[in-house]
């Protein structure tokens, strides 16, 4: 075994003798070497010592140099200035601008390092890291935050002087050349530009050109860089980099292109570590290497937590990570068996350093590296009686007998070890003490404790013994050690003791580890495996695909086929609007709470209920399921979609292509009710007439549709539409001509029709009278139609045979809207807004057109069956949801039972925030998160009965963390019923309508189901989450399937209880099943355990079991307990009454159960009530408590005492504490008056003093009210001056008394007007008599 020795320096072969001499007493074992390291080298690999030499150090530029010293003084001595102008004295104030000085000096001290050794190219680098770790100030003192921004003015000032001016760079028109290892940007891009520089640097035409636009901070950066990567001359020469860092960057060079290389550079100061990492990651033939650096966490600034440590070591061992900069941190202590090179940038300073830092080299034929300055008698000198030493201790070594040496006896006592007979594990004396430390650390602690053994001196005689104070949470509490001559002997001797009765007792393993290190192998429920890093959170996005709705499944295709019957009819909160009945007709049978729902849909300036019911079965043969499949093609195309389309440049007919619009997936029928049925009992009778009407629109469109548009030029004058017809016949007021029927212009109101050349649907509002197709066309007065009839001829080609009729006003179909969400809500901030904008957003015009009546095909269906379609696709969303979750509740009770948990409730559970519903699942989640840590945390009490409280939570947050959850809910495929987009009615099509909106998908998939992969996860911000492709694929957070976990768990245990969310985690694979034997095991096992409390608990606990009275005694001592305590002493007395009721929550709710509080301002109200249950006995005390309540009216006065304006305080402001301290209450019952100790008048000790008062007494604690005074000229407040001032209103409510407020006086800071005004408050009680003040 190879253990470099705590060494600094072995001067001869005597020291090396005594040296290994004290190694070999204080290991108890002898020293042997080999004489031929070869042997060794082939199982201990060793690295290969080697000298790098630079060139001395070029001295930087002396100018640039006085400037920065020059730059610091001056800000040095502002800061100064600004201390000693501080208004206040406070010593924490002072001490902030003494460490900002400091950390100027200290950033100076550290530029200037890089400047001298790395270069300025480093030193403009670490003005960066500076900068970057400038204090972020949230403090309220204008002062000190003047002085940060000076501070942060330096490093400008600094980055500045070492940027320096460079007019013959600056002014190259912002075009500048770049060569970086076969990339070549100019910028701005011209072309005569890159011509020349391709000339000029002979560049290879396969060179990749790229225009992009610098800006002034990456000049800089750019220019210096562009040196470094020719391969450093041009640096040198200007100091850009120092010739020892150009000589590193040409050992990384030499490194070629292996990507497996590991190599540790060691640098001796952070500084250098962050700004060559920095420097590494820019330059671009080095980029195939990935940099990081690792320091220590003791650094005021700019350390690394141990977390972040930990994580870039673990890169480092998996080769993330090749090039690692660190500090001596890595010296010792780790293994990296990949290692293969270590790099002394900076020399070690101990042979200890030496060796260790050789030692981390461990791959075979690994090198050492030490970088020495060329000529540097004093670096060369060092090394040498580095090495020298070394060598020292080996011969020493080769040529001693250890036979012959002899090993001091050690001054232990007699017993030095404790041995594990199974395993043979020992620990003895010396290492006991850590031991000990490891186990406490090993126990549950938080915040506000921290587990760890404490020792108590015990001297008898000449001897001394050590006690052992364990935590309460331990194993055991105490033991007393044997005798000892020393203290530290007699500890060690302790804790040797102490760990012999740990093993014993099972608190440390057979290893003599603690046993909550041990890790469970066999529990199913800790083999859960993340997917991978970040599942669970919400960084990561995860491409995730849908399920199909089954229930909207059929295979009736144009047969004729039984159909369930679901009624739909609307009402509307304007009496006035009427809206046809529907009916949905589905082959599937829907559940109860899915066919029978109620919906409100919200329009914009009304709301209209929406009534689903089931109806039983209804059959239509082949003849009436082709003509409804016609009816509903031909309205939800007309309406949100297009009836003439273009198809390869061709103009066609929907009706006409071959085109099928009926998915198997997705069949169902919409379908209109007659007027007249209202009775939902009576047999359903659908509107076949007006269905029929829309076939045989149909038909005359496919015959009579204006498909092939005519251009304008191609258009003969002699075709004009105002030229005499011989076909036209005098015109009759009293008919109208439609494209397929005369009729009556009474008769047109209200008719849906369709246009025979667009094939829009629209509702006819009246006949305009007055207007022929020869009025004036005004709907685009630049178009250059001279009238109606002239725009349709030369638009569309159409000679108008009826030119006279008058035109009909119609009103345009719209897009569907997500009537699901309340705008009306949403825009309540509306209110706040301008007028003209109020109007603009509530008050929309009506779309209207005019048309010659010969162009419409009329149907025999009106306006109230036209409306519903819209309200459709917003009440069928929610009907799908429904659905969906219906089809979730029969794939769990298919494996866990059934169990009524109503759709909506899972629906609920389902839907996050982003769909704008008004439920979501956040509500459910919050639930679902304490229900399953209630069964988690049962389960796992009552299996691992040795486990204590420690081990059992990290075990619960191992289950429960959304990691795990996440895991689970994939595996059950819950990803796919989660709706986390708001409803798009765009995107939603019905059964037979064609898509105008496609998302094609663009994610390499086949299929609506997307697997668990690597490939589809990113981390990338811009991804749209939620909106779905048309194959059903949308991204979601990781972390929403966690959640949504959770709120499946609360909305089964809303609706079935524990027992129904208990089955639903089987079904997820969450392990938290309780057994009633466990529950047996428990009690019995817990009544073994003893404790012996002192005598005076056992007494007050006796009083208060036995005498009511004596109540307030055991509050007096429970009083004197921490929060902290007090808390888990609650917890725990709350966990053994579940478990002594055998988890029978209704136990528990009796328990608890008791009365009704509500703290009014003057008056504190208590009602109690009883009866049969919990919900009863809660129902009479509210009862009670509301008739106590009556007399507290709106009328009824308070005993609240307002306080005054502060002009008219000049007493509390001014003599009101002289007053209030010579004024004392003349009640003689002053026992019971609580007295205060006297009040610390230093900061923050008034309000101390007030919140221990309120504590004490159980009052709520008191409120301040602060008000800031800024002033431009200074303030005169109190001994100080300032330009601020502060002044605290507090308000204290008293039970049973009433509301106290008060004002205190001005104070310079927040926090000391709060100190006055608390103060204020107390000799205000004590003035009242409820309080006494000590002297």
């Amino acid at each position: 075994m190879r253990i470099p020795f705590s060494l600094h320096w072995v001067s001869s072969a005597i020291d090396s003798e005594e040296q290994i001499r004290e190694l070999e007493t204080l290991l108890d074992s002898q020293v042997y070497t080999v004489e031929d390291t070869i042997g060794v080298g082939e199982c201990i690999p060793s690295a290969t010592t080697t000298c790098r030499f630079y060139d001395p150090i070029q001295p930087p530029n002396l100018e640039m140099k006085v400037k920065l010293e020059s730059s610091w003084s001056k800000f040095d001595a502002i800061l100064l200035d600004f201390q000693k102008s501080l208004p206040s004295q406070y010593k924490d104030t002072d001490d902030k601008y003494k460490l900002l000085r400091d950390r100027l000096a200290n950033d100076h001290s550290k530029i200037l390092f890089c400047l001298e050794n790395l270069g300025l190219l480093c030193a403009y680098e670490a003005v960066k890291v500076c900068l970057e770790n400038a204090p972020k100030i949230q403090e309220e003192c204008q002062v000190y935050k003047e002085s940060v921004g000076q501070y942060e003015n330096f490093l400008r000032e600094v980055m500045s002087i070492i940027e320096g001016p460079d007019e013959q760079f600056l002014t190259m028109d912002r075009s500048v050349a770049f060569v970086n290892s076969g990339l070549f940007f100019v910028t701005p891009y011209n072309a005569n530009m890159r011509l020349e520089l391709e000339l000029t640097l002979q560049v290879q035409s396969t060179i990749f050109i790229m225009t992009f636009e610098l800006t002034s901070e990456n000049l800089t950066e750019h220019k210096k860089l562009l040196d470094v990567v020719r391969g450093g001359s041009d640096a040198l020469a200007t100091g850009q980099i120092s010739s020892k860092l150009h000589e590193l960057l040409e050992i990384f060079r030499s490194f070629g292109k292996e990507t497996e290389v590991l190599c540790i550079i060691f640098v001796e100061r952070i500084i250098a570590a962050k700004v060559i990492e920095r420097l590494m990651k820019k330059i671009t033939d080095l980029s195939h290497f990935n940099v990081s650096y690792l320091t220590g966490s003791n650094s005021s600034v700019g350390g690394l937590t141990p977390k972040v440590q930990t994580e870039i070591l673990e890169s480092f061992r998996l080769g993330k990570v090749n090039l690692l900069f660190s500090t001596d941190v890595v010296e010792e202590g780790i293994h990296v068996a990949k290692c293969s090179s270590v790099i002394r940038f900076d020399l070690p300073k101990t042979v200890r350093s030496y060796v260790q830092s050789r030692g981390r080299a461990r791959q075979k034929d690994s090198q050492y590296i030490i970088m020495l300055e060329r000529g540097n008698t004093k670096q060369i000198d060092h090394m040498s009686y580095i090495t020298r030493s070394e060598n020292s201790m080996t011969n020493t070594t080769m040529k001693r007998d250890p036979d012959d040496s002899v090993v001091k006896a050690p001054v232990t006592n007699e017993e030095l070890a404790y041995v594990s007979e199974s395993t043979g594990a020992s620990v003895t004396a010396s290492s006991s003490r850590s031991l000990i430390q490891r186990y406490c650390q090993k126990l549950p602690g938080d915040k506000y404790f921290i587990p760890k053994p404490k020792f108590e001196q015990l001297v008898e005689g000449s001897l001394y013994r050590c006690k052992l104070i364990l935590p309460p949470n331990a194993a055991f509490q105490t033991i007393i050690g044997p005798e000892a001559r020393n203290f530290h002997v007699a500890k060690q001797l302790v804790c040797l003791d102490a760990c012999k009765k740990l093993h014993v007792m099972g608190a440390l393993n057979d290893h003599l580890l603690p046993s909550n290190e041990d890790s469970p192998q066999n529990d199913s429920t800790l083999n859960i495996k993340v997917l991978a890093s970040g599942a669970g959170t919400t960084k990561r996005k995860e491409l995730h695909g849908s399920i199909s709705i089954r229930l909207l499944s059929g295979t009736w295709g144009d047969d004729g086929a039984i159909f369930n019957a679901y009624r739909m009819d609307f009402s509307c909160n304007i009496a006035e609007q009427k809206y046809s009945s529907f009916v949905l007709l589905l082959a599937s049978k829907l559940d109860d709470d899915v066919g029978n729902i109620e919906v409100e849909l919200y329009l914009l300036s009304k709301f209209v209920r929406a009534f689903v019911s089931s109806c039983g079965q209804i059959h239509l043969d082949a003849q009436q399921v082709a003509k409804a499949k016609c009816f509903q093609e031909l309205i939800f195309n007309g309406l949100f979609g297009k009836l003439f389309f273009k198809s390869s440049g061709v103009r066609k007919f929907l009706f006409q292509t071959e085109e099928s619009l009926w998915d198997p997936s997705n069949m169902y029928l919409l379908l209109p009710l007659e007027s007249e049925e209202t009775d939902s009992e009576r047999p359903l009778k659908i509107n076949w007439m007006g269905i029929e009407s829309c076939v045989s629109a149909v038909e005359f469109l496919k015959r009579n549709a204006w498909l092939n548009f005519q251009r304008p030029e191609a258009i003969e004058e002699k075709s004009s539409p105002h030229a005499s017809d011989p076909i036209m016949t005098k015109f009759n007021s009293d008919i109208i001509h439609l494209a397929n029927i005369s009729a009556s212009a009474d008769g047109l109101k209200e008719m849906v029709v369709v246009a025979i050349h667009t094939g829009r649907i629209y509702s006819i509002l009246y006949a305009v009278a007055g207007t022929s197709a020869k009025s004036p066309f005004e709907a685009d007065p630049d178009a250059g139609y001279s009238s109606f009839a002239d725009y349709y001829h030369k638009k569309y080609g159409i000679v108008l045979k009826y030119p006279e009729q008058p035109l009909l006003l119609l009103k345009q179909s719209h897009n569907s809207h997500n009537l699901l969400v309340d705008f009306r809500n949403e825009g309540a901030s509306l209110k706040h807004k301008s007028k003209d904008l109020r109007e603009k957003v509530v008050g929309k015009p009506q779309q209207h057109a005019h048309m010659p009546p010969e162009l419409l095909v009329s149907t025999d269906i009106r306006t109230d069956v036209l409306k519903p379609f819209y309200l459709l696709p917003s009440l069928m969303h929610r009907m799908e949801s429904l659905m969906l979750s219906s089809q979730l509740r029969e794939e769990i009770s298919s494996r866990a039972g059934h169990f009524e948990i109503s759709s909506s409730l899972i629906l609920e559970a389902l839907t996050t925030l982003r769909c704008n519903e008004t439920f979501s699942m956040e509500r459910l989640e919050l639930l679902g998160d304490s229900v399953l840590k209630y069964a988690v945390s049962c389960h796992l009490f009552l299996k691992y009965p040795k486990k204590h409280e420690g081990q059992l939570s990290s075990h619960r947050s191992r289950i429960v963390s959304n990691s795990a959850l996440h895991k689970l809910g994939t595996n059950c495929k819950l990803q796919e019923y989660i709706r986390d987009c708001a409803f798009d009615p765009r995107r939603w099509t019905a059964p037979g309508q064609r898509s105008i909106w496609p998302s094609p998908c663009r994610h390499g998939l086949d299929g609506m189901e997307v697997p668990l992969d690597s490939k589809f996860f990113s981390e990338d911000t811009k991804l749209m989450l939620g909106k779905t492709c048309d194959r059903g694929h949308r991204w979601m957070g990781s972390k929403t399937i966690s959640d949504c976990v959770e709120a499946l768990i609360g909305a089964y245990y809303v609706g079935g209880g524990l027992t129904a969310a208990l089955s639903l985690m089987k079904w997820l694979g969450v392990e938290a099943e309780v057994e009633l034997s466990l529950i047996d095991d428990a009690i019995r096992v817990a009544s073994l355990y003893s404790y012996a409390p002192k005598a005076e608990d056992i007494f007050i606990l006796e009083l208060k079991l036995g005498l009511e009275n004596q109540i307030s005694e055991f509050a007096k001592h429970v009083a004197d307990m921490s929060t902290t305590v007090l808390g888990d002493l609650v917890e725990s007395i709350a966990g053994a009454i579940l478990i002594d009721s055998r988890l029978n929550l209704d136990e528990m709710e009796n328990i608890v159960r008791g009365e009704l509080k509500l703290q009014l301002e003057d008056v504190l109200l208590e009602a109690q009530g009883s009866g049969p249950n919990r919900k009863a006995a809660k129902g009479m005390a509210a009862l009670r408590l509301l008739k106590e309540l009556e007399p507290y009216g709106e009328a009824s006065g308070s005993a609240t005492e307002k306080p005054k304006p502060p002009e008219s305080q000049s007493d509390l402001n001014g003599d009101l504490l002289k007053r209030a301290c010579s004024a004392r209450p003349h009640d003689s019952k002053t026992a019971d008056v609580p007295v205060l100790p006297p009040i610390d008048m230093k900061k923050g000790g008034p309000r101390n003093s007030l919140y221990a008062l309120c504590k004490k007494l159980q009052w709520p604690m008191p409120a301040f009210d602060p008000m800031e005074q800024k002033s431009r000229t200074p303030i005169q407040i109190g001994d100080t001056t300032g330009f601020n001032s502060f002044t605290s209103q507090i308000s204290l409510t008293i039970p049973d008394f009433g509301k106290i407020e008060l004002i205190g006086e001005a104070r310079a800071d927040k926090k000391s007007s709060f100190d006055s005004a608390a103060l204020v408050m107390l000799y205000e009680l004590e003035r009242r008599g409820k309080i006494m003040i000590g002297e």
